[in-house]
């Protein structure tokens, strides 16, 4: 039996949500093929960043490509849309021509390379056509990506033809062009500026359309009513962006997917090239309800029917998985969706009153939610489906009895898994923490042993055994290589392995391992990938000097830990090289432990952070709270302290959906952000809320409540909810003393809030 194929994947950063679902999709079909891949995550060529000091050694990463192209790879998958958006096409070439391995462009075309790329005409032309038909816009803008991308100048010649098939004149005035990042406020607002009558605008991308909110926001536009807006490639936070973005689905995890999937067919014709269809998405920036079953129209009788219960199969499985049903590595999703549908005709409508196995239902529901959806499906989807067959039976059950039975179901279900749901979010905020620790710990040890004393490596990777790695090595070179921006990378020949963790221990490498050729050695590290693991190359380095390479084998799911790590890591590489050289210690080891807490601010602001509203915990506000209160600087400044408890989130989660519960919560800590800009504001959790803020002269408990009033009302008035979203507030104002006790003053609010709430409204409906 020959070795399995290798393939290195070349993508742009893994925090990029593109290139994070183009690596999903991408391992998706590894490891149904049984295929070894090799990701190597650089950054963008000749990049055009606004935060400029952060980002200004970033192109360190970018040797990456050419250490891949060193491996013993069958075929090297290349996203030049992303890593060469700011390059010209000959720049393109000569970045491809480095390349032994044979090379398959992913998202953007170049002469004489396979490729594979989106379909942007189909999706964007019904989006804009929908804009022009079912909203009647007339004057809409476009914010194009860079003029050196094929996507973007597909894209916009596509909302050139769409206006003038429609007889509406193509308008230079109306573009502006960005740089498909969220970066784009002074373009939006130069398009704003230059037509104030616009009707709609349409993003290149959604990371554009998310900046081109802010800017919206900013100037008092209501989205989805005074203007409509719409994006391009459902990126993740397109459906949670406030309102949620309507955009073209081009799915990064199926364009990795399908690279994989056909790079041996591609390979077979030079120049061939595969597409991947882009699907317009509704959602309410441009007015439109987001309801994906909304087209479903299934009758019980229709479950008697073979022909129809078969298209009833195909049409929810359609909707669950979208492109993804035909996967291999979905098949088990879709089995276990055809029972449950299977179940409800077998078990339940077809079944007599006394027979109907409440009880079954709901153990396939609750094992359909424990499932590995991704990256197939999502819960929001499952939950979806689930509420569109609970009507179903509501509607088919005939007693009151029954009716309730139905209902107690759903409520139990949804019990547990909110459950289910708070265990898997402590679990990973446990994970945090001890991430957290191990990343203190790296830096730690680093002072734990004599400078030149090698055990101090060994103690790297030993931290990592709980943080679900299978395997890792720490590579350096044999000094650290000083690489100056706008230098050819500097390529080294040699490097050595100084420690790794393997099958659950730490080694201490052989001497045929301590010294080895660059050359193909990270392959011949993994001849067999292990069942869940996946292999992500980085790069160590701080400033202009390079110290080596991290090998790094993890499940998928935890590839968000391999910045953070190499990031640490390379601090206490740096920090270790500056005790060795005394002569730059002064200077050098101040930059490097900035480094370090400034990665452990990061780490413990996540930990103080609440995951659905984005707000602080409680332990994140209480910390920082009496931290304002008794900063010296406050002292004997008036404040206020507030307790808020959301009205009726019971009533609107039992009759709307805990999806719409989650709406009103996250509107709640959005109106205290507004109401207290300069302040802290926390969740508690549940439903109570807190906030902490210096109140100006002639401040005080009625002026804070009625902002909180006039922010209530007037988000109110601007969203389409059925329900009013409201709160209770107990204040209290005091002088700010290291003596003030925090708990203290919570309490005195409490007392307040309980008086507050015997006003508070109780009919939740707005009409």
């Amino acid at each position: 039996m020959g070795r399995k194929k290798n393939i290195g994947l070349l993508v742009s950063e893994l925090e990029n949500d593109f290139s994070a679902s183009l690596c999903k999709g991408a391992i998706s079909a590894s490891k149904e093929l049984g295929y070894n891949i090799f990701i190597f995550p650089g950054m963008y060529i000749n990049p055009s960043y606004v935060d400029l000091e952060r980002t200004k050694y970033e192109y360190q990463h970018n040797v990456l490509f050419s250490y891949a192209g060193m491996q013993d790879l069958d075929v090297l998958l290349v996203d030049v849309g992303t890593i060469c958006t700011n390059i010209s096409e000959a720049e393109i070439k000569d970045f491809l021509a480095q390349f032994s391995i044979p090379v398959i462009t992913i998202a953007s075309r170049v002469e004489g390379y396979p490729s594979i790329r989106f379909n942007n005409v189909a999706g964007l032309a019904d989006g804009i056509q929908h804009l022009l038909e079912e909203h009647a816009c007339q004057r809409i803008g476009f914010v194009s990506g860079p003029k050196t991308s094929d996507d973007a100048n597909e894209r916009l010649q596509v909302y050139r033809l769409v206006l003038e098939k429609n007889g509406i004149p193509y308008d230079e005035e109306r573009v502006v062009y960005g740089n498909f990042s969220e970066y784009v406020d002074d373009q939006v607002r130069d398009l704003l500026d230059r037509n104030p009558d616009l009707d709609a605008i349409v993003f290149a991308n959604d990371m554009m359309a998310f900046g081109g909110y802010r800017v919206l926001k900013e100037r008092g536009i209501q989205i989805g009513k005074d203007i409509v807006v719409m994006g391009f490639d459902d990126a993740p936070c397109a459906s949670s962006m406030e309102p949620a973005l309507t955009t073209v689905k081009a799915d990064a995890a199926e364009l990795g997917y399908h690279a994989v999937v056909v790079y041996q067919d591609l390979l077979s014709y030079p120049e061939e090239e595969a597409l991947v269809d882009s699907i317009f998405v509704q959602r309410e920036s441009c007015g439109c309800s987001g309801d994906g079953l909304r087209n479903l129209r299934i009758m019980p009788e229709d479950f008697t029917r073979d022909g129809k219960f078969n298209l009833i199969l195909e049409e929810l499985n359609s909707f669950l998985l979208e492109r993804n049903k035909t996967r291999k590595g979905a098949a088990y999703i879709k089995k276990a969706i055809e029972d449950y549908i299977v179940f409800i005709r077998d078990r339940i409508i077809f079944a007599s009153d006394d027979e109907r196995d409440w009880n079954g239902l709901f153990s396939l529901m609750k094992n359909i939610t424990k499932m590995e959806l991704q990256p197939y499906t999502d819960l929001s989807k499952v939950f979806m489906l689930f509420d569109y067959m609970y009507d179903l039976l509501m509607g088919l059950v005939q007693s009151a009895e029954e009716k309730f039975l139905v209902s107690e179901l759903y409520k139990k279900y949804y019990k547990d898994t909110l459950n289910l749901l708070q265990k898997a979010y402590d679990d990973r905020k446990d994970s945090t923490d001890w991430f957290n620790r191990i990343a203190t710990m790296i830096n730690r040890d680093v002072f734990n042993f004599e400078i030149w004393d090698d055990r101090v490596y060994s103690s790297i990777p030993d931290k990592l055994i709980g943080l679900y790695y299978r395997s890792f090595y720490l590579c350096l070179f044999d000094k650290p290589i000083v690489y100056e921006k706008g230098a050819s990378a500097p390529v080294q020949e040699r490097i050595h392995i100084r420690s790794f963790l393997k099958d659950g221990a730490v080694h201490s490498p052989s001497p045929e391992q301590m010294d080895l050729s660059t050359k193909g050695f990270i392959t011949d590290l993994y001849p067999e990938q292990s069942a869940d693991g996946i292999v992500i190359v980085t790069v160590l380095f701080s400033a202009k000097e390079q110290y080596g390479l991290l090998i790094h084998e993890i499940p998928d799911n935890y590839m968000n830990y391999v910045y953070p790590i190499n990031s640490q890591i390379s601090a206490a590489i740096s920090t270790l090289e500056l005790l060795k050289n005394k002569d730059m210690i002064t200077a050098q080891l101040e930059e490097s432990l900035n480094k370090i807490k400034e990665s452990n601010v990061i780490l413990d602001e996540l930990s103080k952070s609440d995951e659905l509203t984005h707000i602080y915990n409680r332990r994140g506000f209480l910390t920082t709270a009496q931290y304002q209160i008794a900063y010296p600087k406050n002292k004997g400044k008036s404040a206020m302290i507030i307790f808020a408890d959301m009205n009726n989130l019971k009533i609107i989660n039992d009759r709307f959906g805990h999806e719409e519960g989650d709406y009103s919560l996250k509107l709640i800590a959005t109106i205290l952000k507004d109401a207290f800009p300069n302040g802290i504001v926390g969740r508690f959790g549940g439903d109570e809320f807190a906030a902490f803020t210096l109140l100006e002269p002639r401040e005080g408990v009625v002026q804070i409540r009625n902002r909180i009033k006039e922010l209530t009302q007037t988000y109110n008035d601007s969203n389409n909810k059925e329900y009013y979203v409201s709160m209770s507030v107990g204040a209290t104002v005091f002088k700010c003393n290291e003596k003030v006790q925090l708990k203290d003053l919570m309490d005195q609010a409490d007392v307040d809030l309980y008086l507050e709430k015997k006003h508070k409204r109780n009919n939740i409906l707005k009409n």
